[in-house]
């Protein structure tokens, strides 16, 4: 099966997305997949394959609502025509950071649509909730849930069988990010975590961020929760504003244990830093949504915590108390984790598993 792949940026960039991609491109070549990346739209349709799959971030200028119009709307459907020429499938890879979507207007005019996350019910799709539909997360008294979303278009039902899980940020080695040479500093990813989890650890865990990130209500409020809840602690925790990345990192090393709240989206960098560094994850509950690599296991390879982040102040407490008791959890989320990204197979049978139907 010959597959084009439209990248917003070149290879030499930062690309979390294809990096796997660029990775194990001979894997996926011996299982069947020839993969081919175009760097622009004249390219690849001026090319011919079996699937063309368009990374949402190439159309930006589209997938931001507050830009979203008639003529750039039609401007892109005529583009996916036009594919469709040389195509047999057209996917649409929404790459946003929210389980939800904006983008479900599209769905009609491809004949895929994937996500990094993909609820489990899927039906939450075909209503419009306000600003949960793309949020799902957010707590109902929050005053941004309260504002009607101005541009949202909810999935047909009839179109939620092209829905396909992709693959999410996990396979980049962030340590180096964003070093200009992080391409081959993942292409030598070791096996050996940076930093094992049962080495000495000198802090409980580091917090770093700034309160009232973005907006407050709207993607802020795990972390500002943390914020509110860290003056009463008990332990040796290091918290503040942003630092060097050398800082954060050595920090990040010297700590039992890393929270990760949500941001933009559910899954984030912070939670793989995590399990390279060996630090025992308390996360808030991910278990409504699958995402690949799935590495996250409540109880078993992170810490749950309620969306709501009610009883915050308790957990991490009980975190600290505990952890001589719980840093199994952080050996088990290192050591499921540097498996899934130093094996290509579970990467290949993903993509295998998105054409099955």
């Amino acid at each position: 099966m010959k597959v084009h792949i439209l990248s917003d940026m070149p290879r030499w960039k930062h690309n979390s997305i294809l990096f796997p991609v660029y990775k194990w491109k001979k894997e996926l070549k011996e299982a069947g997949f020839n993969v081919k990346i175009f760097y622009s739209y004249e390219e690849i349709v001026s090319a011919s394959a079996d699937c063309a799959i368009i990374l949402s971030r190439y159309y930006m200028d589209w997938q931001n609502i507050n830009k979203r119009n008639d003529q750039n709307q039609q401007a892109l459907f005529e583009n996916i025509r036009q594919l469709k020429k040389n195509y047999t499938k057209v996917m649409w890879f929404d790459v946003s950071d929210g389980t939800g979507s904006t983008d479900f207007d599209i769905i009609s005019q491809v004949d895929l649509f994937a996500k990094k996350q993909l609820l489990k019910d899927t039906s939450y799709y075909t209503e419009n909730h306000g600003r949960k539909s793309v949020r799902v997360w957010l707590v109902d008294d929050s005053p941004e849930t309260k504002f009607d979303f101005d541009y949202y278009a909810p999935c047909p039902n009839e179109e939620l069988h092209k829905l396909r899980l992709a693959w999410n940020l996990g396979f980049c080695d962030y340590r180096y990010f964003p070093s200009k040479f992080h391409v081959l500093s993942n292409y030598y990813m070791s096996s050996q975590p940076y930093r094992a989890w049962n080495e000495k650890r000198d802090y409980d865990f580091v917090f770093r961020g700034n309160l009232n990130y973005e907006k407050a209500n709207l993607i802020g409020y795990q972390r500002n929760k943390v914020f509110e809840v860290l003056p009463s602690l008990k332990g040796n925790i290091i918290k503040g504003g942003r630092v060097p990345r050398k800082v954060y990192i050595e920090e990040m090393k010297n700590s039992k244990i890393c929270v990760s709240p949500f941001g933009w989206g559910e899954v984030c960098y912070r939670d793989f830093e995590a399990f390279l560094f060996g630090c025992l994850l308390v996360k808030p509950v991910i278990n409504y949504f699958d995402t690949f690599p799935d590495v996250f296991r409540e109880n078993v390879t992170y810490i749950p915590m309620p969306l709501d982040m009610a009883g915050t102040q308790e957990l991490l407490q009980y975190s600290i108390d505990s952890y001589n008791e719980l840093k199994d959890i952080a050996r088990e989320g290192q050591a499921q984790y540097l498996k899934v990204i130093t094996d290509p197979e579970p990467f290949v049978q993903n993509i295998a598993k998105m054409f099955e139907k």
